[in-house]
This record gives C-alpha cells, structure tokens and sequence, in this order.
C-alpha cells in the first residue's frame, strides 16, 4: 500500500477544518460564539501590563508593510543564493493567500470585536490576515529550511522556534483584541492550506529543487 506523503495530509486537514470553521462562523453557531467569548473573557480578565507591552509590539511586527518587508527579505535572500524554486513557490504562496484571504473576508463579512480592544484594525474579522500570513511567511521559511541540508537538530530548533512564532502571532490578535478565537483558528488554516496546495505543484512539476 502506497503511503500519502505529509503535504498531502495538511492539505486535506487544513482545507477540512478551515471550510468547517468558515461554516460556523458564517452560521453563527452558539457554540463557537460561545467558544470565542469565553477565551475573549479569559484573556482579557488575566492581562498584564508586562504582557500588554509585550503583544502590542509584537503583533506590530507583522503589520501589513513590515510583513512585506520581511517577505522581501526572504526572497532577496533565495534570490542571492539562486534558489528560483523556492523563490517562485514562496512568492505565488504569499501572494495567493492574501488574495483569498481578502475575498474570503468581504464574503463573510464578520465584524471585528468591539468590546475590550486594545489595538484597532479595519476592515473586517474573520479569517484572520495576520494569522494567516504568518502562517505563509514563516511556514514557508520552514519549508525551505526543511529541504536544506543542515542537521537534523537545527532543523528541529528551527521548526520549533517559527511554529512557536505562528502561534505568537496568532495569540497576538486574541489578547489586543483584533480577532475572535476562530478568526485566528481560519487564518492558520488558511495559511497552511495555500502553502500545502504550492507545495504539492512544484514538487510535482519542479521535484528537484537546487540544493541550499
């Protein structure tokens, strides 16, 4: 029996979970309601000012213009070193998910919360960018450092530290306000979805990609 390789499973789970969350929250399901008030609740009653500090500045950091910039820098960086593979799939991943992250978001047209906000943002709440683009930046980071050549112990440093950076960014917009729980929830998916779908076209067209 033929094993499905990983990319394959991600696609499959994150497409299935984020369509289910997508159907929830468009129905206004009470359980979900209730689900995003409850953590809402929660993190507001325990913030700090320590903590404050902390996710403010952080969540800044992946604004839309600083994450173009990091993105930039990424691609300069695969560029200088040749790696046109990695630069095409890279760039079409990043690109494709903030386009159907906005065309998602104006179909759904969930409000963002209004209560205990910290940090206000446009536009509307579910799914979201944030969370989805750093899904796809530092995701697709992971990706290329995956395929690279170093040791198996730094690249599972490496895959610890820009998970645990998703999952920040992801925190970021529940404490200051910005999101809802299931917001964030479709933006990983979302992210991980897009960047699954790439990576099955180019290792099926491209299955060779230049070695780092």
């Amino acid at each position: 029996m033929k094993r499905i390789p990983w990319r394959y499973w991600l696609l499959i789970t994150s497409g299935l979970l984020f369509l289910l969350d997508w159907y929830l929250v468009a129905s206004q399901n009470s359980a979900v309601l209730a689900f995003d008030h409850h953590v809402r609740w929660l993190v507001n009653t325990h913030r700090t000012p320590a903590q404050t500090a902390f996710f403010t500045h952080f969540t800044r950091l992946f604004d839309p213009w600083p994450a173009v910039g990091w993105a930039g820098l990424f691609v300069l960086w695969l560029s200088w070193h040749r790696q046109w593979r990695w630069t095409a799939q890279f760039s079409l991943a990043l690109c494709s998910g903030t386009l159907l992250n906005k065309v998602i978001k104006h179909l759904v047209n969930r409000p963002r919360p209004s209560a205990e906000v910290l940090m206000h943002y446009g536009g509307f709440s579910f799914p979201s960018g944030h969370s989805s683009g750093a899904a796809l930046l530092l995701g697709g980071i992971l990706l290329v450092l995956l395929a690279s050549p170093l040791s198996r112990r730094t690249k599972g440093w490496g895959s610890l530290c820009l998970g645990g950076l998703i999952i920040l960014v992801g925190c970021s917009r529940i404490y200051v306000g910005a999101h809802f729980p299931s917001d964030v929830l479709g933006g990983w998916c979302l992210g991980i979805f897009v960047l699954s779908l790439w990576q099955i076209v180019f290792t099926h067209f491209l299955p060779h990609p230049t070695a780092l």
